[in-house]
């Protein structure tokens, strides 16, 4: 499977992963105000033109927890007229590479300069003598009305190992649940 998203939340280098880059937005924004979302919508991937999104399991799994956690703290679903766009970002990497999915994050922002922070901190500044890999979805939500980034966060962990769909479900409903918290407090 692409990857088997996320077993331990947070390691010591999640935190190094978007703040590495002083240019990485990072706002805190939260849900007051705001009573309908939708997901983004999904296009031909500007970094690749002409390849369209591929089907995969963990991204359905993302963008049903990311629309049950919306769910579950009463904002309508509406892809049509919303108060928020919401968009996710996956990165996962080990020792040397960092590989970005960046098929629901939408258009207008860049992704390779989250990449880069991201492959910065955890490549290129890594210190572990052991291989890793680990993912990281981040979440980001902005304000249709707007067009300005109202909140962004993530959730990091491991990818060694195999594990079933069921484990696979229950990891990212609890990463996407735990890149939401603060947004939902």
């Amino acid at each position: 499977m692409f990857f088997k998203l996320l077993s331990r939340c947070f390691l010591a280098a999640a935190v190094v992963l978007l703040s590495a880059c002083q240019s990485v937005e990072l706002p805190k924004g939260t849900a007051r105000g705001y009573q309908s979302a939708r997901l983004v919508r999904p296009g031909n991937n500007p970094n690749t033109p002409g390849i369209a999104p591929q089907a995969n399991p963990a991204n359905e799994m993302i963008q049903s927890a990311l629309a049950s956690e919306f769910g579950a703290r009463g904002f309508r679903l509406d892809p049509a007229n919303a108060d928020l766009t919401v968009a996710y970002l996956v990165i996962v990497q080990d020792n040397v590479s960092t590989k970005v999915v960046d098929d629901y994050f939408g258009y207008g922002r860049s992704s390779m300069q989250l990449a880069d922070a991201a492959h910065s901190a955890g490549v290129i500044h890594n210190n572990r003598a052991d291989y890793y890999r680990e993912g990281s979805v981040v979440v980001d939500i902005i304000d249709n009305k707007t067009g300005k980034l109202v909140y962004r966060d993530f959730a990091t962990g491991d990818l060694t190992g195999d594990v079933s769909d069921a484990q696979l479900r229950a990891r990212i409903n609890a990463a996407v649940k735990q890149a939401l918290a603060k947004f939902f407090r």
